[in-house]
This record gives structure tokens, C-alpha cells and sequence, in this order.
């Protein structure tokens, strides 16, 4: 515990408690920020909302919310205010959410479609999350994807009220307009905000809610909510008179707008359509009217109908009508046919951009706004052109808004429906949120600092939601205090270090910070900084470097507190040297001189000269210089000889002679000629460049240049070699070495390197040019998401309905034997579908010689031949083939006979020949290479047609391990097939290999599976009691389930099913809550219970396994029911994990290769 000398407060090293402020920017209302610690802008759009004086005549509705807020007891933590439209609900929520109650934090949302977003729970998501990851002084989650912000809201707010509840503060959650909600439906597929708020607020929380009187409940909210349940306190608002005026005001001047001139009747009509707002430059490029023209038209309604706020991003006014209600007014007045020409014109203009390719000047409405048009005209082919334009994506990544143009997608996928049309459409739009999420513009973190120092910070601060990780954040926000030195951004980097870095990012970081801080003359916020490095080692050099600057200036209080940050052992001994240097520099020395680390030992001493540059004893300060030099000399480290030489030139170029400085400069450079450590060599020159007071003499220049010539002829020139050619020679010779590079990001490097120069130079014009060069360069090189997973299951079904022709026959060499191959497995399987078995015959006599080349071929043309009844050729295919192999294309084969329903026959001449190919002639494993996986996978394929025989193959399993779950799954297929084997035959012998598998919860629950068998359904359960594991209790409960239900026990079965859903309720492992909820949901849907298996698979957070659930309900479910579930699927964003199911679709495949190809 350290103490800090600023109002003697005292803090844990290595965390920080101040507030923070989070760089951002906002976009119609959403903030997206970095995701460090944030501070929610939030409140200043509540103020455009809230009365502009004060409220009036809402004094007892003040305190029936505070009282409800601050009470201990109260009937329901949700109040539901209700009240007509001009009733005041919306001026009265957010006067109270701007004049909390003392002992109360609000957080509060504004349903509302004025404001682009506002309007659906993925905005109110985003702008919750934010408010209550500033609560909680957190960094935002990661928007790696939208769907999982669903969790982590639910999270974040039982962190917050649990938090505030220790500190004696109440959370309240203040949702305004929930019948504005545009997912608020009865449909089934809804998705509304209120289905969001907890059923059971924990730790106090309260909810106060508003709408408007006897709503229909949205589709998706339970009936046992708070909403919606029979004990829900509603509270009706009664209108305000003062509302009331502003309604009559308000009307009055659209009435006289309607009937005014047609300039007026236009801009009236424009605005209402465009609800989020119109910028003066947009009316004009509407209208065609003169820029004066349209600003004294608005400038004469202003403050009445329209109201002027500034949200676009490029700081443009932008107008909207004056009151939300007054939207629904102005919409009556509006004639039809008027409504429909203003939206075509709409149309035409976005056209305009799109067909331009969405230039730099593209209206930023045609970013926030015009999806919701879309989606208010049901303009859904449009809505869906939009949401899949690459082009327009880019250009929304270029002005720092990509998270707006995945959250459109997301938002573009809930308004679809159930029909196949929308499937494809879905499929569409799952393929460029894939894109969007992988394809993340990873811009350098120099990037905004570099904007900052160019004049231009909106541009700097609309970057910082592009950074990832936190490193990267915290080296952007750095850059910026570098150039423009903001308090809240300096807090900012310091909690962002606290919280998430590595030891030695944390330390890189802050060290840097510390540096900036003492060039500023801030030497005491400097050492809180540094006090944020966690390792006492790594902290000693920053704690060194500020500590000579405090010597001197006599704060005690502050030296022993640096002192204590020094850590214990040399790290002591090293800063009390420090602090005697002025003193006595003799003893300083002395106490250098005990220390270990040569490193270490050279800083202090330099650190020693430092303090003695600024006294009266500034004459030692060569010696003492001299000395470090000694210590690392022929030390083997050539970085660490210079980062001590460096040092030195910054301490005696203070008070020795220019020649002296020369002596250790050319010092400097003859180690750089000499060290083979080549990468650093241009990196040392450039702090040699920003270090020296006076300028480099000829001389000194001249060894430059020659090092720089050598580094170029060395290998590939970097950053700093690009830098130093720009500020040494010239920025066109900088740029053309820039051009040479080879690597996309090599170039981008240098870019950065030539714009740094260009602001140090004042070339501020060339700056901006450069760096938004930087900007389309980092697009352009962005790696494209991996296709792997998609692209090949895609392409794989095609080829699988393509059939070749006589063109398409390969010419080979016949000592190539794998050539021929596609083409010959190719003609094979149209031969059969065509019913042309001459060439069938003739190609496989061709290609059985070379069916060891075949590999996953073999399996596809193995199942096509069983399928025309071809069996003869499957054995001649895989006779000569290794017998481990041949064992899993056996595999395969059997399940293929099973699906075509043939146990008889040719199956179990099949099953006997494989199981002699794995267990010998003899049934003797020690005379069979086939090992235990293959054995079991058999095993387990063989139970689905003899189960005897399938005993036999798990018998000889040698892995005690693996033949517990292999009988598992051969005892689940004999439930399956319990009509067609005589159980008293196989009892015996199924209890003898339950005895093999050994004790625990497995082999108990082997035998709940033979109770199931037998039909001992209470046994079964009392056996499953003993099980310890939950997971696997719920296992055998799924089973027993499962038996009931089959026997008609439909009590016991429901029994069972519950006692499932209170054993995954009790688990305190998200990840085996999800499992057992996954395996109750698929053994539901087996017996016919879709719904339940349905509800139970929606509600799993994890978005991965939810959407292998899904696919697995979907594999299960009859055809012509399974598009919902694959809309489901969809929307969760996993398209690689849905397309072993989506691919049976034609027509989507076919879309999602189209898309593929304009991504590519």
C-alpha cells in the first residue's frame, strides 16, 4: 500500500479509482466507444428530451417515484406509468432521470424513433451497456458479436445493483416508450425490449417503465413477468396541462404548414418522413432550393415544429420535429400520395450515393436513417440491398462507423420472416455479418494521435471503437495525450493499464505516460501514473525517471513515496541513491556501485547525473556519466548500451561543452556500426534525432547517412528507417521508399512514419492527405474473414449436383494415377443416377486400382454405390485399401444401409465381413491393427442392425474407458429398436459388459438405460438418484424420459422433464447448464415436444452452443418446419455452424455464392 502525497490519499499500486472518460463518437444517438472504462453520453440526449425549464405540476408523481425508488419493501420492483400520447410520460421520466433522488443511480433508456436506432432492443443494448459499464467502471464487452450483448446485459446489471448495494445506492432502470418498441409485437419471431428486463430484479433493483394505456403484450415477454402479470402496479399519468399547450402550440403550426406555401408544405413532409433528421446540405440536395433559402425557412419554424440538434458525426445541424407525439400529428396531415413521392425521392437520392459508391460526401443520413425508412415502408428488397453493400460498409468503416454497420445487419435480420424468400435473405445478410465481424478495420494505434496532431481530434476519437484490444487502446488514447494532453484521456489510460494489460505492455505504457506527464510539468500525476506498473521491476526505471525530477525541488512527502514505489532490494537502493545525488554525490555513487544488475546499476547512475545536471554539483555529472558507460560497455545486450547512451546525451548536453555531447554521439553511432543487432539500429537514430537540443554537426550527419545507406542495403527498411529518410532527406524521398514495400502494411507503417514528419514540419495539408490514405490502405489490406467453414461446405454441395460431361474428362499421365480420379468418381455418380450402368461399370473397373488414392472420395462413392445397390463394387473398392481405413469406409457404409433401411441382407454379410477385418479371423484383437476408435465407431454402427453383433464388437474393445460410452450408445439404439430384439437373449450379456466398464456414475448409467429397457421406469430413477454428476443424472433423467413417454406415461415423462430443467437451473457452470439444457431440449423434441425443445434452446446464452442446438433440433425436425428454426440459427451469427443444414437448400446456396463472390 502506498500513499499518495495528493490529498494523502491512499491507493493499492497497480489500480485506480478515478472516474473515466471514454473517447467516442455518436451516431444518431448510439455512442460507440472504445471499449475501455466509459462514460456515457447518454444523459445529453436525455436533455434534448427533458422540459427546458422545469417541470411543472408533476410534483406528487416526483415523489410516488421517489418513495417507490428508495422504499425497502415494495409490492413489485416494476412500476408501470401509463398515459396518452401528449400525457407527459416522456418529459416526466426524464426530469427525474436528470434529478435523481440522493441514495439513487439511474440508467435509462428512451424508446423513440426520432433518433436513428432508438427504436429496438439492439440500440437500447448498446446504450444500457455503456451506462452501466460506467457504473461499474468497466471496459464495455467486446463487440466481437451483437448477440452476445444479451448476456452480457443481464450481467452487467446485477454487477451494478449488487455493487451499488454495498455503498448504500439503489439501481433503477428507466425504460421510456415501450409501445414504440419496434420489435414490440404479437409476432411470433418477436424480439422486444421488455423481454429484456429481468423477471427477477436482484440486490434492490427497481424498474420503472412507461406506455401507453392497455398495450398488447409483445409476443416473446413470458406470462409470469412483471409486466404482464396480474400483480404489476401500473400508475396512470394523468395529461399535463402544461403538455397540453404545447400539443395545441405545436398542431397549430402544422396545421398552418400544411396550409402554407409549398415550400413549407415540402420541408414539413421531408422531415416527418425522415423522422432522425435532415441536415441543411441534406434539404438542399432534396429540394434543389438555394442553401440561404432553406436556413431562413427553417430558421422561421424553428423552436416551434423543428428542432435544431447536432448528433450527425460531421457536426451538421440536423433538424427534427419538435415533440414525438407530434410525429404521429404530422404523419395524419400528410396526404398519402404525398408521402409516397417524398419516399421515392428518398430512394433516388440514396441511389444517386449507391450508384457512386458511396463517396467521402455521402449524407451521413443515408448511414442512421434511411434503414429505418426502409423498415417502415416494408421496403424489405431495398432494406436488404443496403444491409449487404460492401461498398457502403466501407465507407461507413472509413468515418469510424463499423459497429453501426453490423448492428444495421443484426437489425436488418429481426424484421424477417418465416418464408423461404426471407431464408434466403437471411442467409445473406449472416454472410456479410460474418464479413463484418472478421473483417474488423485493425488500424494502427499511431492513428489517432497522429489526427490530433493534423487539427482534426473528431477524427481521432471516431477511430478509437476500431481498437480490439486494450493494448492498442490504450497506445491510441496515449498518442493523442502526446499532442493534445486531456486529463480525462490520461485517466483513462491509467485504468485501461490497470485492469487488462500484460506486466510489460502495462509498464511500456505507463512508463510513456510518465515521460509525457514530466515534459508537461505534471511531475505528480506522472508518479501516480507509474504507480500503476504491477511489478516492482518494471516500474523502477519509470520511478527512476520522474524521481530526478522531484529531488530537487524538496517535496519529502513525494520522494519518500516514489522511494516506496522503487520496490525492495536494488530498486531501493537505486532510488535512495537518486535522492542523495544533490547532497552527496560520492555516497550516490557508492550505493550504485553495490548494485547487481549492470542495467539497473547504469540507469541509477544516470539517473544520478540527472539530478546533479540540475544543482550546484553539475560539474560531476560527466564523471558519474562516464561510470555508466564503463558498466555496459561490452555488455551483451546492444540495446541496453544504447538506451544508457541515450540517457546520457539527454543529461550532459545540459551542461557540457557541444564537443563533449559530439563524444558521446559518435560513441552512440560507432556501436551502431559495430552491433549486429541491424532492426533496432534506425529506431536508436530517430530518439537520437528527437533527443540532441542543438542539431546534428556535418560530420555527424554525414556517419547518419552512411548507416542509413546500410540499413536500406541490409534488407527491408521499417517504419523508422521511412521516418528517418523523411526527416533527413525528404518526404518525397520518404514516399518513395514507402512505394517499394511489399507488404500492405509495411506501407502503412510508413505512411504513418511520413504523416508524423508532415505534423512536426507543420505540413498539415499532406498530413490529412497521408493519413486518410492510411485509412483506405488499413480497409483495403484488412485480412477477409476465413472461408474455410463455409465457403467449402457451400462449394461441396454444389459439386455434389453438378454432373460432368464428356468435356470435362481430364487428360493424365498414366504414372499420375490421382488425375483421372475426379473426373472418374464424377462419372460414376452420374452414371448412376442416370441409369447408365455400362459406363458405370467401365469407370470402376478403371479406378478400383486406384481406390487407395481416393481418401474422403471413397466414402462418397462407396454410399452412392449402396445406394443404386451396388454392393458388389463397395467390397472390390475396399479390399485392397489399409485395413484401418477400410474399417471407417465400412463405417459409413453401414449407417448409409441403415438410412435405406436394408438390416438384412447384404447388411449383415457386410457387418460379418468388417467384423473380421477388425478383430481377425479368430475374433483375437492381437491379430487386428484396426484400433479401439474405429472398433467403437463400428460398434456403434452395428447396433442400428444386429444388436448381437454389435455386443460381440464392444466386447472386444480393449479400452475400458471407450467401451463404457460405446455400450452406452449401443444400449440407446436397442431402446430404439426395443420391438425387434428379444431382451431376455442379450440381458446377460449386456450386464456382463456393464460389469467390464467397472463402478461410477457411468456404469449407473448404464444400467437407468437397461431399466429403460426393461421397462422399470421407478428403478430407473432411484438408480439415478445415486449418480453423483449432474451432468450425467440429467443424462438418465433425458432417458427416462424418453421410456416414459414411449409407453404412454406421459405424467411421469412431464415429472422427469422438470426434474432435468431444476438440475440445470442448480448448476453453477454456464457451460454444463447449457449441456444438460441442449440434451433435455433434443430428447423433448424426440417425443414430439418441439415447443419445449424450442423455448429451452433460445434461452441458452452461449451464442455457439445455442446455434449447435439449433442445428441439431433442425436435423430432427420434418422439412417443410424447419425454416423458422433456421431463421433462429441464423440470426445467432454462426453461419459455419448452420451449413450442414442450410446446404440442402438450393436457392441458398446458390445466393450465399453470389455474395461470396462480391465479398472476395
Amino acid at each position: 500500500m502506498a500513499e499518495s502525497p495528493q490529498s494523502g490519499m491512499r491507493f493499492t499500486v497497480g489500480n485506480t479509482n478515478a472516474p473515466t472518460v471514454q473517447a467516442a463518437n455518436v451516431f444518431g444517438g448510439i455512442q460507440v466507444g472504445s471499449q475501455g472504462p466509459a462514460d456515457s453520453r447518454y444523459s445529453e440526449l436525455v436533455r434534448e428530451l427533458a422540459p427546458r425549464d422545469s417541470l411543472h405540476g408533476r410534483q406528487g408523481e416526483i415523489a410516488d417515484l421517489t418513495t417507490f425508488c428508495l422504499a425497502d419493501d415494495v409490492e413489485s420492483p416494476y412500476q408501470i406509468w401509463q398515459g396518452p400520447a401528449w400525457a407527459g410520460k416522456t418529459a416526466l421520466l426524464s426530469w427525474f432521470v436528470l434529478n435523481p433522488p440522493p441514495g439513487v443511480r439511474i440508467v435509462s433508456f428512451f424508446v423513440t424513433s426520432r433518433y436513428a436506432g432508438h427504436d429496438n432492443r439492439d440500440g437500447f443494448l448498446q446504450v444500457v451497456l455503456e451506462q452501466l459499464a460506467t457504473v461499474l467502471d468497466r471496459p464495455l464487452p467486446p463487440i466481437s458479436w451483437p448477440h452476445t450483448l444479451q448476456a452480457d446485459f443481464r450481467g452487467m446489471l446485477s454487477d451494478a445493483a449488487r455493487e451499488l448495494a454495498k455503498v448504500g445506492t439503489r439501481l433503477v432502470l428507466v425504460v421510456d416508450g415501450l409501445d414504440e418498441d419496434q420489435g414490440a409485437t404479437t409476432d411470433p419471431g418477436a424480439h422486444s425490449i421488455a423481454a429484456l428486463l429481468p423477471g427477477e430484479p436482484s440486490d434492490g433493483l427497481r424498474v420503472v417503465v412507461s406506455t401507453r394505456p392497455n398495450p398488447s403484450p409483445p409476443r416473446d415477454v413470458p406470462d409470469h413477468h412483471p409486466l404482464v402479470s396480474a400483480s404489476r402496479r401500473v400508475v396512470l399519468l394523468a395529461p399535463s396541462p402544461e403538455a397540453q399547450v404545447i400539443r395545441v402550440d405545436m398542431e397549430r403550426e402544422v396545421e398552418r404548414l400544411v396550409d402554407g406555401s409549398a415550400r413549407e408544405r415540402e420541408l414539413l413532409s421531408l422531415l416527418t418522413v425522415a423522422r432522425t433528421g435532415l441536415t441543411v446540405s441534406d434539404l438542399v440536395e432534396l429540394t434543389g432550393w438555394l442553401r440561404r433559402a432553406t436556413t431562413r425557412l427553417l430558421n422561421s419554424v424553428t423552436g416551434r415544429t423543428f428542432m435544431p440538434r447536432s448528433t450527425r458525426a460531421n457536426g451538421e445541424t440536423a433538424f427534427v420535429l419538435g415533440h414525438k407525439d407530434l410525429q404521429d400529428t404530422a404523419e395524419g396531415f400528410l396526404d398519402p400520395t404525398v408521402t409516397v413521392d417524398v419516399v421515392e425521392r428518398f430512394h433516388q437520392w440514396a441511389n444517386r450515393y449507391r450508384v457512386a459508391q458511396w463517396p467521402d460526401n455521402t449524407p451521413h443520413y443515408l448511414m442512421d436513417g434511411y434503414a429505418g425508412l426502409l423498415q417502415r415502408t416494408n421496403d424489405i428488397d431495398r432494406l436488404v440491398a443496403l444491409a449487404t453493400d460492401r461498398a457502403r460498409h466501407e465507407w461507413m468503416s472509413l468515418i469510424g462507423a463499423a459497429t453501426l454497420a453490423l448492428t444495421e445487419v443484426i437489425q436488418v435480420q429481426n424484421v424477417l420472416g418465416p418464408t423461404g424468400d426471407d431464408l434466403v435473405r437471411m442467409a445473406r445478410l449472416s454472410l456479410h455479418a460474418e464479413y463484418l465481424a472478421e473483417r474488423w478495420p485493425r488500424f494502427p494505434p499511431e492513428l489517432p494521435g497522429l489526427w490530433v496532431a493534423a487539427g482534426h481530434r473528431d477524427r481521432a476519437e471516431a477511430l478509437m471503437v476500431s481498437f480490439a484490444t486494450v493494448r492498442d487502446q490504450a497506445e491510441a488514447l496515449l498518442g493523442m495525450i502526446g499532442v493534445d494532453l486531456e486529463e480525462s484521456t490520461v485517466t483513462e489510460v491509467i485504468s485501461l493499464c490497470a485492469r487488462s494489460l500484460s506486466p510489460f505492455d502495462q509498464a511500456e505504457v505507463l512508463s510513456t505516460l510518465g515521460e509525457v506527464l514530466v515534459r508537461t510539468g505534471q511531475v505528480r500525476r506522472a508518479a501516480e501514473a507509474i504507480a500503476g506498473i504491477d511489478q516492482a521491476a518494471l516500474r523502477l526505471p519509470a520511478v527512476l525517471a520522474v524521481l530526478r525530477h522531484v529531488v530537487l525541488s524538496g517535496d519529502k512527502e513525494l520522494m519518500d513515496y516514489l522511494v516506496e514505489l522503487a520496490g525492495p532490494d536494488d530498486g531501493r537502493t537505486a532510488a535512495e541513491a537518486v535522492v542523495v545525488g544533490a547532497e552527496d554525490p560520492h555516497l550516490a555513487v557508492s550505493m550504485c556501485d553495490g548494485i547487481e544488475s549492470d542495467f539497473l546499476h547504469a540507469t541509477a547512475l544516470v539517473s544520478v547525473a540527472g539530478v546533479l545536471a540540475m544543482s550546484e554539483a553539475r560539474h560531476q555529472v560527466l564523471g558519474v556519466v562516464v561510470g555508466a558507460l564503463r558498466v555496459v560497455a561490452n555488455h551483451q545486450s546492444p540495446e541496453v548500451t544504447a538506451e544508457v547512451v541515450l540517457r546520457a546525451i539527454e543529461v550532459v548536453q545540459k551542461v557540457e561543452s557541444r564537443a563533449i555531447v559530439g563524444h558521446l554521439i559518435n560513441t552512440l553511432l560507432d556501436h551502431l556500426d559495430s552491433t549486429r543487432a541491424r532492426p533496432m539500429r534506425a529506431a536508436t537514430i530517430v530518439r537520437l534525432l528527437d533527443t540532441v537540443i542543438e542539431p546534428l554537426t556535418d560530420g555527424e550527419l554525414a556517419r547518419v547517412q552512411v548507416l542509413i545507406a546500410d540499413i536500406k542495403a541490409a534488407g527491408t527498411p521499417d517504419k523508422e528507417f521511412v521516418r528517418l529518410v523523411a526527416q533527413l532527406q525528404s518526404v518525397e524521398a520518404a514516399l518513395a521508399t514507402v512505394s517499394s514495400m511489399s507488404s500492405p502494411w509495411d506501407r502503412i507503417d510508413g505512411l504513418l512514419a511520413v504523416a508524423r514528419q508532415c505534423c512536426r514540419s507543420s505540413d498539415l495539408e499532406r498530413a490529412v492527405h497521408l493519413l486518410d490514405t492510411v485509412q483506405r490502405e488499413v480497409l483495403a489490406a484488412a485480412e477477409p474473414v476465413q472461408w474455410s467453414g463455409v465457403l467449402t461446405s457451400v462449394l461441396e454441395a454444389i459439386a455434389a449436383q453438378s454432373m460432368p460431361t464428356a468435356d470435362d474428362r481430364v487428360v493424365h499421365d498414366e504414372h499420375e494415377p490421382q488425375e483421372p480420379m475426379p473426373w472418374l468418381v464424377q462419372v460414376i455418380s452420374s452414371g448412376l443416377r442416370d441409369g447408365n450402368l455400362g459406363a458405370v461399370e467401365a469407370a470402376l473397373w478403371e479406378l478400383v486400382p486406384l481406390a487407395r488414392f481416393l481418401g474422403r472420395r471413397l466414402v462418397q462413392l462407396a454410399e452412392d454405390l449402396a445406394d443404386f445397390g451396388q454392393y458388389q463394387w463397395i467390397d472390390r473398392l475396399v479390399a485392397d485399401i489399409p485395413p484401418e481405413e477400410a474399417a471407417r469406409v465400412r463405417v459409413a457404409i453401414l449407417y448409409r444401409l441403415v438410412e435405406k433401411g436394408d438390416h438384412d441382407g447384404y447388411a449383415h454379410q457386410f457387418l460379418a465381413d468388417t467384423y473380421t477385418l477388425c478383430v481377425g479371423k479368430d475374433g483375437d484383437r492381437e491379430f487386428s491393427i484396426v484400433n479401439d476408435g474405429v472398433i467403437a465407431d463400428v460398434a456403434i454402427a452395428a447396433s442400428e442392425i444386429s444388436v448381437p453383433t454389435a455386443l460381440r464388437f464392444a466386447s472386444r474393445l480393449r479400452a475400458t474407458a471407450t467401451h463404457v460410452d460405446v455400450i452406452l450408445q449401443i444400449v440407446t439404439n436397442i431402446v430404439d429398436r426395443l420391438r425387434d430384439i428379444d431382451l431376455a437373449d442379450l440381458q446377460a450379456e449386456v450386464e456382463q459388459l456393464i460389469c467390464r466398464a467397472g463402478t461410477g456414475d457411468n456404469v449407473l448409467l448404464l444400467r437407468v438405460h437397461l431399466h429403460c429397457l426393461i421397462g422399470e421406469a421407478g428403478a430407473g430413477e432411484r438408480m439415478a438418484d445415486l449418480i453423483e454428476s449432474s451432468t450425467i443424472q440429467a443424462k438418465a433423467m433425458v432417458a427416462l424420459m424418453q421410456a416414459a413417454h414411449r409407453v404412454g406415461d406421459v405424467g411421469r415423462a412431464n415429472h422427469l422433464f422438470e426434474r432435468v430443467k431444476t438440475i440445470s437451473y442448480l448448476m453453477s457452470r454456464p457451460a454444463s447448464r447449457d449441456q444438460v439444457s441442449v440434451m433435455l431440449a433434443i430428447g423433448a423434441h424426440e417425443i414430439g415436444w418441439v415447443d419445449r425443445a424450442v423455448a429451452l434452446v433460445t434461452a441458452i446464452d452461449h451464442i455457439q452452443c445455442r446455434v449447435e442446438a439449433l442445428v441439431a433440433l433442425i436435423q430432427r425436425t420434418p422439412w417443410s418446419q424447419r425454416t423458422e428454426l433456421l431463421m433462429q440459427a441464423l440470426r445467432c451469427g454462426r453461419l459455419g455452424l448452420v451449413m450442414p443444414v442450410l446446404v440442402e437448400h438450393p436457392e441458398v446456396v446458390a445466393a450465399l455464392v453470389q455474395e461470396a463472390e462480391k465479398l472476395s
